[in-house]
């Protein structure tokens, strides 16, 4: 009978301990953080997306090209 009040404790114990941890997550994941880009990192992202762009176009150009030819011999 001791041992059953013993290991209902050391339960207890085990089950304070997960809620302080995940009550510690939850607050954690209640911050928002903010951020903001000005307007030369704006123009700077999109002239890069803007090249990235044409290199796949070109690419997919060649791509196209090379089928042309393997078509033709």
């Amino acid at each position: 009978m001791f041992s059953l009040t013993t290991n209902t404790q050391i339960k207890k114990s085990n089950v304070t301990k997960s809620t302080v941890k995940c009550r510690r997550a939850n607050s954690n994941k209640k911050t928002k953080t903010i951020v903001t880009i000005s307007d030369s990192d704006y123009g700077f992202k999109e002239r890069e997306i803007l090249l990235r762009e044409r290199e796949v176009h070109l690419m997919e150009l060649s791509n196209l090209e090379k089928e042309r030819e393997l078509k033709l011999h």
